[in-house]
């Protein structure tokens, strides 16, 4: 009898809950929650000693390529519907797809190849990636983008694609819908806050200039990260007084008091592909709260062409004015977008497939 579903996915858990793509890999986890599922994630170096753990109605293996290849092959042909979570999930299974004949879906999360050599300057490693996608595209059934620019990007770059495209934002589970109506107390500070990672791509370097030319009492800032440490060490570089930045670490449980009280927020992206066609985490819960991005480029996935209210971080100075009452206008993008996901029975499109 063959499994369900298998997903090519790291398993959301406690330590890694933090991370962006965790958090929509929880997302769709959710929907599926009624239905056997294995979780595997393969490595070429590490887990030398099989992993293989059950809880409820999910399977979980972490796996090796060379020590457990005929387990992973096993996995692989037994499994009616494999779901990778991005290309880089597929990395070291793509080989094996000509040989599955159940539904492969594809769950894009960005242009991996594009982020390789954009990103992290590694031409090889976008070549790899390249490949990788393009026999991806040859098989899938399914490619679910997480914007309308993510799936036009991919239909100029694969013409000949023969499966379905769908679009399913990004909506973070700590977002609940009747929080869209909510209002701030009123407080004299303006409140400027920055919630992720401290990867290059997010320009930390850029925000930390930022605040440290514009120290006033009357802006208050806070940077809420998941690595502390890192951000410590960029704050050396910069003089910035402890009194105008608050910097902690929170689990996305305790964003909501902070995403409550803050009037705008950096989302500091360069105007590339890569950026062009994304759907950030943060940005979802920015507008959700009404909340205004300081932005490099407005051009981030479809946001720019629905309308959302932004600030660009070129007009930052102290005389930067507080807003009267939350963004209705980004607080309706996002509703849009819940609206949008709520006509896709994704669970059904997935496990009926004909």
């Amino acid at each position: 009898m063959k499994d369900e579903l298998l997903f090519l996915a790291e398993y959301p858990n406690e330590t890694n809950i933090k991370d962006g793509m965790i958090s929509r890999i929880k997302a769709i986890d959710q929907i599926f929650e009624d239905v056997p599922r294995i979780y595997l994630t393969v490595s070429l170096r590490r887990n030398i000693k099989m992993y293989q753990q059950k809880v409820g109605k999910i399977e979980l293996y972490k796996l090796n390529l060379f020590m457990h290849f005929f387990k992973i092959v096993r996995l692989i042909i037994n499994s009616k519907t494999i779901y990778s979570h991005s290309i880089h999930m597929s990395k070291f299974l793509y080989i094996l797809f000509p040989f599955f004949k159940g539904n492969l879906i594809l769950d894009a999360h960005g242009v991996v190849p594009e982020e390789e050599l954009l990103f992290q300057k590694k031409k090889l490693a976008s070549l790899l990636m390249s490949i990788v996608e393009k026999v991806v595209f040859s098989y899938a059934k399914y490619v679910i983008c997480v914007s309308k620019a993510m799936e036009n990007h991919f239909k100029r770059k694969y013409k000949k694609f023969k499966g379905k495209y769908i679009i399913y934002s990004i909506l973070p589970e700590n977002l609940l819908q009747k929080q869209l109506e909510s209002r701030r107390e009123p407080q004299k500070e303006i409140n400027v806050i920055y919630s992720g990672g401290i990867s290059p791509w997010q320009n930390i370097s850029l925000m930390l200039k930022t605040i440290e030319n514009n120290q006033t009492p009357h802006i208050k800032y806070t940077i809420l990260t998941g690595d502390l440490l890192g951000l410590k060490q960029e704050l050396k570089k910069f003089k910035i007084e402890p009194a105008y930045l608050n910097v902690l670490s929170v689990l996305p449980s305790e964003l909501d008091k902070f995403y409550q009280q803050a009037d705008y927020a950096f989302i500091l992206r360069d105007d590339i592909i890569v950026n062009n066609v994304a759907n950030p985490t943060k940005m979802v819960e920015y507008l959700y709260y009404g909340i205004i991005p300081i932005v490099l480029s407005p051009k981030i996935g479809d946001y720019f062409e629905l309308g959302y209210d932004y600030f660009s971080i070129n007009e930052f100075n102290t005389d930067l004015l507080k807003p009267e009452q939350p963004s209705v206008k980004n607080m309706l993008v996002v509703k849009q977008l819940f609206e949008q996901n709520k006509v896709i029975d994704l669970k059904k499109e997935i496990l009926n497939y004909n």
